[in-house]
């Protein structure tokens, strides 16, 4: 039974009137939603000089041509935008390649001076050795002679 309670079992007639309980709720939403649209339309409509328009030849008037020839000239300085941001990223790109070129011939470079400090490190422990042996002999002839 207490698995049954877990897995819901108990609770169907309690999901059921929480199903029914969210498509009222929706429904009600719908209906606000509705009620808010007719009222925004009608704001506007009240805002407006005049009737909406209820067909193409209401809207062909001088006031609409000027609207299309600022929405023209409108657009067209936005191509122009698009076209000179466009023509900048292309540049950016460039720009980009040749610094990531610059990075791997530094980088080579780096790599070519790392290899060369470890020869010569490699070189001065050898030195040292030998510097070590020269005068671990010399300290032994030194204590040979001198007793």
């Amino acid at each position: 039974m207490a698995a049954q309670a877990r897995l819901g079992g108990a609770s169907k007639g309690s999901s059921l009137e929480e199903a029914k309980a969210r498509a009222a709720s929706r429904a009600a939403s719908r209906a606000a939603a509705e009620a808010e649209g007719s009222r925004a339309a009608g704001q506007l409509a009240s805002r407006a000089k005049g009737p909406l328009p209820q067909s193409t030849a209401d809207l062909q008037t001088e006031t609409t041509g000027h609207l299309l020839a600022t929405l023209q000239m409108k657009l067209k300085d936005m191509d122009d935008e698009v076209k000179a941001d466009e023509r900048g990223a292309e540049e950016l790109r460039r720009h980009l390649k040749r610094l990531q070129q610059e990075h791997a011939e530094i980088k080579k470079a780096r790599d070519r001076a790392a290899a060369l400090v470890e020869g010569y490190e490699a070189g001065s422990m050898t030195f040292d050795k030998e510097y070590s042996k020269l005068m671990d002999s010399s300290d032994e002839t030194y204590k040979m002679a001198s007793s």
